[in-house]
């Protein structure tokens, strides 16, 4: 159940689209003393990390796409 939180908590945006809690203080919730440990608790590593190369190469290939002037 801590780690259904904790990965919520990560993933909460606002209406902005910004994140609500940083890694820092969702590890300061749960008690980490290492943020090592906060990003493995909730997935980070491979989860997160992937989705974001994924959104890397989308935007990559857009500006890549869009002819110059």
């Amino acid at each position: 159940m801590r780690r259904t939180c904790a990965l919520q908590w990560f993933e909460a945006r606002d209406e902005h689209g910004q994140r609500t809690l940083d890694l820092e203080t969702i590890g300061e919730i749960l008690g980490h003393a290492d943020l090592s440990t906060t990003k493995n608790y909730i997935g980070v590593n491979l989860r997160h990390m992937t989705k974001a190369m994924s959104c890397y190469r989308i935007a990559r290939h857009r500006t890549q796409s869009v002819p110059s002037r």
